[in-house]
């Protein structure tokens, strides 16, 4: 019963860490979110304290999207965006502790 729930949480994790969008910096909120749905579910699914590969909010922020020639008027977007380092090192990090936890599995 929990295998396809294993296999199902292993294969978005798979995909967003292979299938982030190329060619940015940064990557919009929304990933951050499914990420911590799928921290929920591992949680629930392991019995493992995860909040250590939380990523905080100080790591989303606003993309500046325009400025006025003299700099003092300065547009941000609606949207709050994460740099996309800091969500590969997470995916390694949770990847690297699962298969240290369960190595001899």
């Amino acid at each position: 019963m929990y295998e396809g729930h294993w296999l199902r949480i292993y294969r978005r994790l798979a995909f967003y860490n292979g299938q982030l969008p190329v060619g940015v910096v940064s990557v919009q909120e929304r990933y951050v979110d499914d990420y911590h749905k799928l921290l929920i579910e591992l949680e629930h699914l392991s019995g493992l304290d995860l909040h250590d590969f939380d990523i905080s909010e100080q790591y989303l922020r606003p993309v500046k999207i325009a400025q006025d020639p003299v700099g003092k008027g300065v547009v941000y977007s609606s949207q709050r965006f994460i740099d996309k380092k800091v969500l590969r090192r997470k995916f390694r990090a949770l990847a690297r502790f699962f298969d240290q936890q369960f190595a001899e599995l």
